[in-house]
């Protein structure tokens, strides 16, 4: 049996498959690095960063694929359509929430580290999201665990928690890309937890 998911490569799933791409641990380091930025999002950045956000989807979807040097980036195995929709989902929910740009920030972060850390921590192994084959309980846990403490000095700490208790269920929801559910789950969370 061939690994179908990012987990499963990771661990190997008892078949003889290269861990990851050449690029992919660089392509880990850009996913939580270019979430560096939400320390910096408030109402006076909000548009700056929503046209960030839609200048970074469209350079994205064209320079990529027609950029050599981007090849290893552009053809990872499981497509480059999220180097298109981290900038576009995070330019939605600025746009949506653009009066409550804390809690964009609480998904942005949950995008960067949360999504961004999955596969470090997927060596623990652990029970599997009965609804997503392959994806595992153990990593998300950990993950939006240390989502939420990079989030805590940039936010509330209620909004923090909340929102990584919302976006630890990002891999466990069929069909959507990561990089839709994370930060979405991380706003909806965040915004939970400031009702609350």
């Amino acid at each position: 049996m061939v690994p179908t998911s990012p987990y499963d490569r990771a661990l190997g799933a008892g078949a003889r498959v290269e861990v990851t791409s050449r690029a992919e641990p660089l392509r880990r380091v850009v996913h939580v690095a270019v979430g560096l930025p939400a320390f910096f999002l408030d109402r006076s950045t909000v548009t700056f960063f929503i046209g960030a956000c839609v200048a970074g989807a469209v350079f994205n979807a064209v320079v990529l694929r027609l950029v050599p040097i981007f090849r290893e980036v552009r053809d990872v195995p499981r497509g480059s359509a999220g180097t298109v929709l981290y900038p576009a989902t995070l330019a939605v929910l600025l746009v949506l929430f653009r009066d409550r740009p804390e809690l964009v920030k609480v998904g942005w972060i949950m995008l960067a580290f949360g999504d961004g850390l999955v596969p470090l921590f997927a060596r623990l192994g652990g029970p599997r999201w009965p609804t997503v084959e392959g994806k595992r309980v153990i990593p998300s846990v950990f993950a939006a665990a240390c989502a939420a403490l990079v989030a805590w000095p940039a936010t509330d700490w209620k909004l923090a928690f909340a929102g990584a208790a919302a976006a630890v269920f990002a891999d466990a929801i069929p069909r959507v890309d990561d990089n839709i559910a994370w930060p979405v789950l991380g706003v909806l969370g965040a915004w939970g937890g400031y009702a609350a």
